[in-house]
C-alpha cells in the first residue's frame, strides 16, 4: 500500500512538472525564433540596431540561460525575461533609444555586421532553438530606406533565404506582427534586374530629422581681439538648406554662418549657435573667457647674489588703470619643474601698480641656466610665457620694456624696469610708457637668451585654435636694429655726463635753499620767544 502511494505521488510530481516548468520541458525547435533583424540601424545612428523574438507556443517561456549568439561572437547575448505567449521580445543595442516610443524588453552589447551575420538561439540546455545563417548578405533588409529584415513565416526554417523579406514599412514592425513585405532588395545584394512597379507598391516618405547644431569649441580670448566664429560644421541628415542665428552672449547677434566677434570687456560668455531647417531646430552652446590684457610678467631674478630660495622673485605689473583681480591664475615654471602656483581667491592688483611674488611663497624654484616663466589663466590656457638659454648670470634679472625682454644688472623689484645694456642711446624711446624714464647708471654686454611671448594683442582668434602660438624673439636680433642706430656713441656719452653734472648743481641748490630756509625759520622761532619772556 505503502508502495502505491509512493508511485501514485511521484506520477502527481511528474505531471505538476509539466505544467509548472512548461518551458524547460516543451521547448523545442522553433518554439522561439528570430522573428525580425534591423541589421542597418536608423537615420539618426546606425548603432541603433535591433532584433526581435517571437513565441510561437500558447504558453510563457522563460528565457533566463538562453543565449542568443553571432558565430563571430559579436553579438553574444545571455537572454534574461519571460516571453509572453505567442508574444514578442525586443533586444535593443547599447540604450532603449533604438526604437522609439517601445521599451525594449533587454538592451545588448555588440554590432549586427552590414554584410550580414550567422545567428544562433540556444536555450539554456544549450540546445539549438533557431538560427538565420546569412553570413554571406543578409538575406532582406534595406540600408539606405532603413527597411528592416523580416521573417515571413515563424514555422520554417530561419536560414533559409526564401522565408525572409524587407519590410514594408521604414524601421520595420517591433513587437507587432510582420508586414507584407515589400520587392525592395536590400542595399549590399547584387545588382538584379528592375521589375515593372505596380499600383499596389506603397511610395515611401522620406522622414525629416532635425538638424544638428555645432557652435565648436570653447575659446579663451583677451578683450578687443576678433574672435572667429565658425558653424559650418552643423549638420542635417536630409541636407536640408539651414539657417543660423549666434547670440554671442553680450547683446550681439548674427546669422552667418561664419561669424566674427569682439568682447569689450573682460568676462565669462555664453555663446550659442541656433540652426533650423525650417521645420525642426536645434541648440549648441559654448563658453568663450574674456581676460583683461593689462597683466604682464614684468621682471623676475632666475640667479639672484645669495641664497636662491629665499631670494628668487617674479614681478607683475597691472598696464591698466583699474583695479585687476588674479583670483585662480597661475604662475609657473617649464613643464615637469615646480608645481604651479595658484594665486588664492579676491588677490588683487592696484592700477599701475607692481606684484612682487618672492620664493618662499610661490615655491616655484627657477633654473639659472635655462627655463620658463609662464603665466596661466583660470581656465589653464596659457597667457604669457617666456623662456631664456645662457650662462649663468648671478644677479642679473629679465626685465621687460614694452618690447622684448633684456638681461639688465639692475634689478628693481616693485619699480620702474631699468635696462642696463650697451645699446643706451635710443632706450628712452623704447621703454614702456608705465615706466618712468630711467637713471642708467652701469652698462653690459648684452648674453644670448631666447624670449617667447604672446603679448602680442593684434591677433585673430580661431574658434578651432583659440590660442595662437607666442612669437619667438633672440635677443640679440631684437636689439642689433636699435644698436644700429648710433652713429657716435661717443657724443652721447659726453651728453650723459654733461646731464648727470647739470643734476648735481640742481641738487646743490636745492640742498641751500632748504638751509637757508631752516635757519631763517629757525631765527624768527628764537626771536618770537624772546619777545614772550620779556612781556
Amino acid at each position: 500500500m505503502n508502495i502505491n502511494i509512493i508511485k501514485i505521488i511521484f506520477y502527481l510530481l511528474i505531471i505538476g512538472c509539466f505544467f509548472i516548468f512548461p518551458n524547460s520541458i516543451f521547448a523545442a525547435t522553433n518554439d522561439v525564433v528570430i522573428n525580425e533583424i534591423a541589421w542597418m540601424g536608423t537615420e539618426i545612428s546606425y548603432n541603433d540596431e535591433w532584433i526581435e523574438l517571437y513565441n510561437n507556443t500558447g504558453q510563457d517561456i522563460d528565457l533566463t540561460g538562453w543565449i542568443l549568439k553571432a558565430v563571430d561572437e559579436t553579438p553574444d547575448i545571455i537572454l534574461e525575461e519571460t516571453i509572453a505567449a505567442n508574444g514578442y521580445f525586443l533586444l535593443e543595442r547599447t540604450n532603449d533609444d533604438s526604437v522609439p516610443n517601445i521599451i525594449a524588453d533587454q538592451i545588448y552589447v555588440g554590432t549586427l555586421g552590414n554584410t550580414g551575420e550567422n545567428l544562433e538561439l540556444y536555450n539554456s540546455e544549450n540546445n539549438l532553438i533557431d538560427s538565420v545563417n546569412s553570413s554571406g548578405e543578409w538575406f532582406a533588409g534595406d540600408n539606405t530606406t532603413k527597411q528592416t529584415m523580416e521573417r515571413k513565416d515563424s514555422l520554417e526554417s530561419g536560414s533559409v533565404s526564401d522565408n525572409w523579406q524587407t519590410s514594408q514599412e521604414i524601421h520595420g514592425t517591433p513587437k507587432a506582427q510582420n508586414s507584407s513585405g515589400t520587392e525592395t532588395t536590400p542595399e549590399n545584394s547584387e545588382d538584379q534586374p528592375e521589375e515593372e512597379s505596380t499600383s499596389s507598391e506603397i511610395t515611401i516618405i522620406p522622414v525629416n530629422y532635425p538638424p544638428v547644431a555645432f557652435a565648436g569649441t570653447d575659446i579663451t580670448a583677451l578683450i578687443n581681439q576678433e574672435i572667429i566664429f565658425d558653424g559650418s560644421l552643423s549638420s542635417d541628415l536630409n541636407n536640408d538648406s539651414l539657417s543660423y542665428f549666434w547670440n554671442f552672449g553680450d547683446g550681439a547677434t548674427d546669422i552667418e554662418q561664419i561669424s566674427k566677434h569682439t568682447y569689450l570687456y573682460p568676462g565669462q560668455y555664453i555663446v550659442s549657435l541656433l540652426v533650423d531647417d525650417g521645420e525642426f531646430s536645434d541648440l549648441d552652446i559654448i563658453t568663450i573667457n574674456i581676460y583683461n590684457k593689462s597683466i604682464i610678467i614684468s621682471e623676475f631674478l632666475p640667479d639672484p647674489e645669495g641664497t636662491d630660495a629665499e631670494n628668487e622673485w617674479i614681478e607683475l605689473f597691472n598696464q591698466s588703470d583699474q583695479i585687476a583681480n588674479l583670483s585662480n591664475w597661475q604662475l609657473d615654471d617649464q613643464d615637469g619643474g615646480s608645481s604651479p602656483f595658484v594665486f588664492p581667491i579676491n588677490s588683487l592688483i592696484g592700477p599701475n601698480q607692481f606684484l612682487i611674488l618672492i620664493r618662499p611663497i610661490t615655491n616655484i624654484a627657477l633654473n639659472n641656466d635655462n627655463d620658463q616663466v609662464r603665466l596661466i589663466y583660470p581656465d589653464g590656457s596659457l597667457a604669457t610665457e617666456i623662456s631664456y638659454l645662457a650662462e649663468k648670470k648671478e644677479g642679473f634679472s629679465i626685465a621687460f620694456d614694452n618690447n622684448d625682454y633684456f638681461w639688465t644688472k639692475i634689478p628693481t623689484p616693485g619699480s620702474a624696469n631699468i635696462i642696463s645694456s650697451t645699446d643706451l642711446e635710443n632706450k628712452n624711446k623704447n621703454l614702456s610708457s608705465n615706466n618712468p624714464e630711467p637713471v642708467i647708471q652701469q652698462s653690459q654686454d648684452i648674453p644670448d637668451v631666447v624670449v617667447n611671448t604672446n603679448l602680442n594683442q593684434s591677433q585673430s582668434f580661431d574658434a578651432s585654435n583659440p590660442l595662437a602660438e607666442p612669437e619667438t624673439c633672440l635677443l640679440d636680433s631684437c636689439t642689433n636694429d636699435v644698436i644700429d642706430n648710433y652713429d657716435n656713441p661717443e657724443n652721447f656719452t659726453a651728453s650723459l655726463s654733461e646731464s648727470t653734472k647739470s643734476n648735481q648743481k640742481s641738487k646743490l641748490i636745492l640742498y641751500l635753499s632748504i638751509i637757508i630756509s631752516g635757519s631763517l625759520l629757525l631765527s624768527w622761532i628764537i626771536i618770537q620767544i624772546r619777545k614772550t619772556r620779556k612781556i
